[in-house]
């Protein structure tokens, strides 16, 4: 567009200049002279007599004459329209050719007036975009503009901003300290950084979680904003505008201070941890969570081995299992927005396992220096892969990538311990007994029967010669037929042959115990109909006591869920016992305790010998698999 501009303004003064010549070619013509009389031509001799008249040619030589004058007038005025005319658009070209190319650019001026004299030369400073004048923007360094250079606009992130010169615009520092000893145009801004003024500011200075020094020579033209910091003013500093300090009473002072110094010593230098002023909170934070994880490992020792050892020796399928972790887990979240909760419970239950997977990643670490020595506590090896990462934390770009990298190991190898477990407990689970048959029970001879001894007798002499024995359905009609005769002979009539036995009554709690996926699975599908029944009565605000109630009732009506009838589970107790209001109360609340122990409650069946949860060690209970064919409704 500015090439467009600058063809057109030269096409325009290419139009002028062409009328001019054109109006002033003529002009310069000199007229005749009234001192000098011009005879009159003779006439041919052919040609008839015409009176003279004199005093007409005088006087039209004097119109004439006055008529030039005139137009020469004019042509004088014009000219001067077209040199300031094309001055303007001298001006403008050099302005366009200083934005277009930038830099300083010399013009050489010369005048009609005086020829003879030497072209003056005067120098224009460009804003062209490679000129001192355009916009400076620096990325993880300081900006600076000395005195005497002028800028549009001054832009740091993860830097300070320090202004002697001009600054036609902004300055804004992002994360840094915003220092004007010249002169802004427009608004100082400085985001978790301080702003101290020792110049002109044409408009606002903004500190957002900073604070604002104003010194003698500070003349700002607009308001003054402080938001979680304060204004010190000092005395000669001019304020046109207001002054208005926002406190924000959720962070304070000091956490503001706090998290300025994280910024400038932590996240400038992208690692987590520093040792500098007002950092004391964050080393606070470390060794609280650096102790929480050597507690998690004395509760769980047995566990945070096993995980360590999954690590040593499935190192590449820990890291695929991280890999693939993270590719599917936006997929599931995605596929589970459908519900209210399921995103929350999936997102919570990542959680634990990331959290856990970090002690898990910091025993495997300090097992590089335990188990050589001998030392078998895992809390002990968590305690010294804290302190290594500790120290890793303070190495600059290193930090940050140590930490991001222990997680994502953690969260990798927590999964696929679990993954193991469920292979070896489902190949360790034995197969249910074989029902054994029922032995035949023969009922005692009456006293004073010997035919019966007789008859069995002559059985057994049947059977010794080959004979076969009958059978007791074989027996009955000749029992019933040789009645009569017992009975005529005073004898004791047959005693019919024994029931058989009904079948003793099914143990459940025997029945094959399910494990950690098999039950999150029915879990989902109880949540996500629960999310639909919520969003359609419109109670999503009372959606934990609703999922309380719901379990709570149909354990104690039923063992079982919408998700246990459709994945063919059941709670039963270990005593065999039905499951009652009592229970099902008791096993709610466990529930609560193992959700908020960071989920590791649910995640405890995955290890349990007995495929019980904590909330099933409170209550005494276990979910099992029914069999085929067994109704659950």
């Amino acid at each position: 567009m500015k090439l467009v501009r600058i063809l057109s303004s030269l096409a325009g003064a290419g139009i002028v200049v062409a009328l001019t010549m054109a109006l002033a070619l003529p002009a310069q013509e000199h007229p005749p002279q009234p001192s000098d009389p011009t005879p009159a031509p003779e006439a041919p001799a052919s040609a008839p007599d015409v009176p003279e008249a004199p005093e007409a040619n005088v006087e039209s030589g004097e119109d004439a004459e006055s008529e030039m004058r005139e137009l020469g007038n004019d042509v004088e005025v014009i000219e001067t329209e077209i040199a300031s005319s094309a001055s303007d658009v001298a001006e403008q070209i050099v302005e366009a050719i200083q934005e277009e190319l930038g830099g300083v650019v010399s013009v050489t001026v010369q005048s009609d007036e005086d020829s003879d004299a030497e072209p003056k030369m005067e120098r224009r400073e460009g804003r062209g975009r490679s000129g001192s004048s355009r916009e400076m923007v620096q990325f993880g360094s300081s900006a600076h503009l000395p005195a005497g250079e002028v800028a549009q606009t001054v832009v740091a992130i993860f830097g300070d901003v320090v202004i002697d010169g001009e600054s036609r615009n902004e300055a804004v520092a992002v994360m840094g300290n915003n220092t004007v000893n010249g002169k802004v145009g427009n608004e100082v801004v400085a985001v978790l950084g301080d702003v101290t003024i020792n110049g002109e500011v044409g408009h606002e200075v903004v500190a957002v979680m900073g604070s604002v020094f104003l010194g003698p020579e500070a003349v700002v033209n607009g308001n003054v904003v402080s938001v979680g910091g304060r204004v010190d003013r000092a005395p000669g500093s001019v304020i046109k505008g207001d002054i208005n300090q926002v406190e924000i009473p959720v962070i304070g002072a000091e956490l503001g201070e706090g998290v300025k110094a994280w910024v400038h010593h932590c996240l400038r230098y992208l690692r987590p941890l520093a040792f500098a002023e007002n950092l004391g909170w964050l080393w606070t934070i470390m060794l609280a969570a650096l102790g929480f994880y050597c507690l998690l490992a004395l509760m769980l020792p047995d566990v945070v081995r096993r995980s360590a050892e999954t690590m040593e020796t499935y190192p590449g399928m820990s890291l695929l299992t991280a890999v693939l972790s993270v590719v599917i887990t936006p997929i599931a979240m995605i596929v589970l927005s459908v519900t209210v909760v399921g995103p929350f419970v999936l997102g919570l239950l990542l959680f634990c396992i990331g959290l856990f997977g970090k002690v898990v990643f910091l025993a495997w670490l300090g097992r590089r220096i335990t188990q050589p020595a001998g030392w078998k506590m895992p809390a002990l090896a968590v305690l010294i892969g804290g302190v290594i990462t500790l120290g890793i934390y303070l190495v600059p770009v290193l930090g940050f990538v140590f930490q991001k990298l222990s997680g994502f190991l953690g969260t990798g190898i927590v999964i696929y311990t679990i993954i193991l477990a469920m292979k070896q407990n489902a190949a360790d689970q034995p197969a249910p007994p074989a029902p054994s048959p029922q032995e035949e029970t023969v009922p005692p001879p009456a006293p004073g029967a010997p035919a019966s001894g007789a008859a069995t007798g002559a059985e057994m002499g049947a059977a010794a010669i080959g004979g076969s024995i009958i059978s007791d359905s074989a027996s009955t009609p000749m029992a019933s037929s040789s009645a009569p005769s017992s009975t005529a002979t005073g004898g004791v009539p047959p005693i019919p042959p024994p029931m058989p036995a009904p079948p003793p009554p099914m143990q459940q709690s025997t029945l094959p115990r399910v494990g950690f996926w098999t039950r999150f699975a029915a879990t989902l599908i109880d949540m996500i109909a629960l999310g639909i029944a919520v969003g359609i009565l419109n109670l999503g605000d009372y959606f934990p006591l609703v999922a309380t109630a719901y379990f709570i009732v149909l354990w104690s009506l039923k063992g079982t869920t919408l998700g246990g009838v459709i994945l063919g589970i059941k709670i039963v107790r270990l005593d065999d016992k039905p499951v009652d209001w009592a229970v099902s109360l008791v096993r709610s609340l466990g529930a609560f305790l193992s959700l908020f122990v960071v989920g590791l409650g649910f995640v405890w069946v995955g290890w349990d010998p007995q495929r019980q949860s904590w909330h099933d060690k409170i209550a005494g209970t276990t979910i099992v698999k029914m069999p085929k064919g067994v109704s659950l409704i």
